[in-house]
């Protein structure tokens, strides 16, 4: 064959080839976008932390001819809201704020991860770093978050679909309130800045400021947490000697009298949003005290215990009080860094992966040993300082392999992912 006819023949052959692409590319281009689109929006949503192959694959099997199917999964968005706060169970990754607090860009690169290790909620407790105003104004700290940094966390929060749950001191730790020479005349004890005189009347209409302010600026929040845990001098103080000494000796009293106070306010005016409480205080008192105070009915008792090995019957005895007493829901609390020591620099991972065994044992067996008291949720804290004014634990980057392990136990029961 002369040459110029085999380049003539070659010439054509890469037109034929050019063609065929050209003609698929055409028609995978008018065929329906979905799937892409959904792909796309994970890979933005999780840009920092690589694509969602999982989904993807899931997506796939889906048979493009079968509509039906997607649509019964979609159905009913409604339904699907009251479900996520009635009946799925809660994991709460706590962050700290009140120590080291991590920039909105952290949070950029975190919130995506929690999301992906099974966190579906943040209990956030902000000290002062939220952004008072007003009377409040002397309370925040001179980097705390602005309000638009408040907006853009609860926003990165939405994207990666991550419950808010604020976190307000509101009786013990209350040192970055009481430290402030406008607020000393509260305290419990003239000497310790750390709790609130419940005797005193300006006491709670500080903290139903306090609640507003941050409520005001969490308007979708479906979960309040009020703190109340450590309340330490209660009772010592000149006002509450005097009480003790008109009523019993009845601390107890004493301390869900304030607490009622606080739990009475937010269901009066912030209805929607169920409480929640930590319970070290709850489990000084008696059975009849607490049922007496009646605030069992709005607020959840949040059982804290950190240990790497802890008894299950001491816990399961606590469950056994907060269900006689009347509790609709409990909730737990575990630690993932911050509770293996004040001064700490590096996480003991193995210890906090215990604490999770041990908590998941209990939270399996709930519904069979305690029908009568729904297990809510659980929350993982993150403790940045032991109290305002106390050193840094290890920071919440150095934490983040534990957590990892921590909430792969709860959502699989072991290590591996």
């Amino acid at each position: 064959m002369p040459p110029h006819r085999r380049i003539y023949l070659l010439r054509l052959g890469v037109l034929i080839v050019l063609g065929v692409v050209f003609i698929k590319y055409k028609s995978k281009s008018s065929s329906p976008p979905e799937e892409d689109i959904v792909y796309a929006g994970k890979m933005e949503a999780g840009w920092f932390w690589g694509k969602d192959d999982t989904n993807k694959k899931e997506d796939n099997k889906e048979p493009p001819q079968e509509p039906v199917v997607e649509m019964t999964v979609k159905k009913d968005p409604i339904k699907k809201k009251s479900e996520k706060k009635d009946f799925i169970q809660m994991k709460l990754v706590h962050l700290d704020l009140k120590g080291a607090a991590p920039r909105i860009t952290y949070f950029e690169q975190l919130f995506p991860l929690l999301s992906k290790l099974g966190a579906n909620g943040l209990l956030i407790e902000y000290e002062d770093m939220f952004p008072f105003s007003g009377e409040l104004e002397v309370l925040k700290s001179a980097y705390a978050y602005s309000e638009a940094d408040i907006e853009k966390i609860l926003e990165l929060a939405k994207m990666n679909k991550l419950e808010v749950v604020p976190l307000v001191q509101t009786f013990g730790h209350m040192e970055y309130v009481l430290k402030h020479e406008k607020f000393t005349g509260l305290r419990e004890v003239e000497r310790y800045p750390n709790s609130l005189n419940p005797h005193h009347t300006e006491s709670l209409p500080l903290v139903k400021s306090i609640l507003t302010q941050v409520l005001e600026k969490h308007p979708t929040c479906n979960w309040i947490h009020i703190g109340a845990d450590e309340v330490y001098h209660l009772g010592e103080g000149q006002d509450s000697k005097a009480w003790l000494n008109d009523n019993q000796g009845n601390l107890g009293k004493m301390f869900v009298t304030f607490v009622k106070g606080v739990v009475g306010f937010l269901h009066e005016h912030f209805p929607e949003k169920e409480q929640l409480m930590w319970d070290d205080m709850l489990r000084k008192l008696k059975v009849d005290v607490i049922q007496a105070s009646g605030i069992a009915t709005h607020v959840s008792p949040v059982l804290w215990i950190y240990n790497s090995a802890f008894s299950s019957d001491l816990a399961e005895s606590h469950i056994s009080k907060y269900q006689e007493i009347g509790f609709k829901s409990i909730w737990f609390a575990s630690a993932f860094k911050g509770a293996s020591g004040v001064d700490k620099l590096l996480t003991p991972i193995n210890m906090h992966a215990k604490n999770h065994i041990q908590w998941k044992q209990i939270i399996d067996t709930m519904p069979s040993k305690f029908p009568k008291i729904r297990y809510a949720g659980i929350a993982l804290t993150g403790w940045q300082r032991y109290d305002h004014y106390s050193v840094l634990c290890e920071l919440l980057p150095v934490g983040i392999p534990s957590l990892a392990v921590c909430l792969q136990i709860l959502q699989r029961g072991g290590y591996l992912c």
